[in-house]
């Protein structure tokens, strides 16, 4: 049976309210341990376990692995780094491509880089080279107005933006050419903007040469610049000099000048990826857990296109006492589609005989921890009698059932133990906050009290639900024929001076009420008519019902352009 699951964020000190019946001074043995804390085993194995395919019952790859972190997240910056390297043309080396010797706007078309280079954190192997100073990563970036230069990290497209100067450009007499340079590992492919004017192109004096260069290998950027042949004129640069990842999200600035370069920095740049941020796995779950998902090849899900299922083995575990009780206690984390639902990506622990694979499932487990860096989730079973004092094995298995709804960060498993104890199983303990409640006093038959132990008032209490619930509704019924004003009631107090139009009043309410489920303590009194908590200003267009347009929260006998004439309200 499951005796429980606690929802927790690695608190130690955690110890189930178990007592076990017997002998005074019985033994509890540890009959299986793993926390996933020792050197890698061999291709196949996951701590103790054994990677099954759990349909044939075969030894065989699945996606189980020894997990040490939740994701690899794309780096959210480069380094940027001054560099004094020489400027060097490419235009009439062997390998050059040249693209455009004339023309404004507009890019080359997909361009494949000889080799895979990283962007953020994210691996390109193709290139977008626009007329204007920059070029884009592909797949996933460009679009957009190439000749509107914005700052790095800019939502708005052209995205995925390498450029040494971007700006708005004319091809009048210059070119715009390509190069790989070097041999594997180390090449380079260098792109080359040179002798550009600045738009419109009318021979105004502008010129700008200069380079993007990509390194094979270790992804860094340079930006290398022809100082000598740089000039100003009667068209204004305004240029980027920066780089973005391919959605725009995260950018950097070479120079920290935006959109507004309006002269050749003085050196060049390199730009340096930062190492990946890595979430770490809960505390708890130290450096190593079981996880089913792809995080050994660096996909944080479980979605390979098609159907998937895997379990992990253990060896067998030999109680010794056929009237030994055995409780299986593990920790973990689960994300999965449908907020945990049992139809789908479904996690089950299993029993068996030692070699016979006759499985029995002990727990499916349902509803999600949340992200696989906490919180996590104690699991406590209470194995059948029927494997005391035998030899048995117990595995995990994750099972999609089917192709869609994948992505998602999937099982990890960790700190599990199996214990014997000489005896039964007996609760010591239990409340289930159905009765016994007195309020201010007890909470079912716990005790409020402060830190300290001293008995009070405290915000504990049995709670009915989780939340408010949806607001309910109301009755309605014919009331009593009749109208009786308060206008002569000592108790009267006038909201609403004579001849007043659209005017609010808010007033205290003395007494307790819940209007649509929710307590309130106010009420807007509008003189149009409708009163109620939710009224935030004085509204003459009445509204039909029910409906989305504010005000919103009120109720009226008659709602409409109103006037309070000579006597108020």
């Amino acid at each position: 049976m499951t005796l429980g699951s606690l929802d927790r964020r690695c608190f130690r000190a955690f110890v189930p309210l178990l007592m076990f019946a017997g002998a005074a001074g019985a033994q509890v043995t540890t009959l299986f341990s793993e926390n996933f804390e020792g050197p890698p085993g061999p291709p196949g194995n996951v701590g103790a376990y054994t990677e099954v395919d759990p349909f044939s019952g075969v030894p065989a790859p699945t996606l189980w692995h020894e997990g040490n972190a939740c994701g690899s997240f794309p780096v959210s910056n480069y380094a940027v780094t001054t560099s004094t390297a020489p400027f060097s043309s490419i235009l009439g080396g062997p390998s050059t491509v040249t693209l455009f010797t004339s023309g404004d706007d507009g890019f080359s078309g997909r361009i494949v880089v000889p080799f895979v280079y990283q962007h953020f954190g994210i691996a390109f192997q193709l290139v977008d080279v626009s007329r204007n100073g920059m070029l884009s990563t592909f797949p996933g970036a460009g679009g957009g107005t190439d000749f509107i230069n914005q700052a790095p990290g800019t939502a708005t497209t052209p995205n995925g933006v390498i450029g040494a100067w971007w700006d708005d450009t004319f091809h009048s007499t210059g070119q715009t050419a390509y190069a790989v340079l070097g041999s594997a590992p180390n090449r380079q492919f260098v792109v080359e903007w040179n002798g550009l004017e600045a738009f419109p192109g009318n021979g105004s004096g502008e010129n700008e040469t200069s380079q993007v260069l990509i390194d094979e290998g270790t992804g860094v950027l340079h930006f290398r610049y022809d100082n000598a042949t740089f000039a100003t004129g009667g068209d204004p640069w305004s240029a980027t000099c920066g780089t973005e990842s391919f959605d725009g999200a995260a950018g950097t600035d070479a120079t920290g000048l935006g959109a507004n370069n309006s002269v050749f920095p003085s050196t060049g740049f390199d730009l340096t990826p930062l190492p990946p941020a890595i979430p770490p796995l809960p505390a708890c779950f130290g450096t190593g857990a079981a996880t089913y998902n792809q995080g050994d090849i660096g996909i944080f899900n479980y979605d390979t296109g098609v159907a998937n299922a895997g379990a992990i083995e253990s060896p067998a575990a030999v109680s010794t006492s056929a009237t030994a009780t055995l409780v299986m206690i593990f920790d973990f984390t689960k994300d999965t589609e449908g907020g945990g639902s049992t139809s789908f990506d479904q996690c089950f622990v299993e029993t068996s005989p030692t070699g016979l694979a006759t499985w029995t499932t002990q727990v499916q487990l349902s509803g999600n921890t949340g992200p696989c860096g906490g919180p996590i989730d104690t699991q406590i079973l209470v194995l059948p009698a029927s494997l005391s004092g035998t030899s048995f094995q117990h595995r995990f298995r994750f099972d999609t059932v089917d192709s869609v709804g994948n992505n998602y960060n999937g099982w990890s498993v960790d700190n599990i133990r199996i214990n014997q104890a000489a005896g039964t199983i007996a609760v010591a303990y239990s409340e289930n906050f159905e009765a016994g409640t007195v309020p201010g006093v007890t909470v079912g038959n716990m005790t409020e009290e402060d830190p300290f132990g001293t008995a009070l008032d405290t915000l504990w209490h049995a709670e009915a639900n989780c939340d408010g619930g949806s607001p309910g509704t109301y009755t309605a019924s014919v009331g009593p024929a009749g109208y009786t004003s308060i206008s002569g009631n000592p108790s009267a107090v006038l909201i609403h001076g004579p001849f007043t139009d659209d005017s609010l009043g808010i007033i205290g309410v003395p007494i307790a009420f819940n209007f649509y489920g929710a307590p309130a303590a106010t009420l807007g009194v509008d003189s149009n008519g409708p009163v109620g908590p939710g009224l935030p200003f004085s509204d003459f267009t009445n509204d039909p019902i029910p409906t989305t347009f504010t005000p919103n929260g009120w109720v009226s006998p008659w709602w409409d352009d109103n006037h309070t004439g000579s006597t108020g309200s």
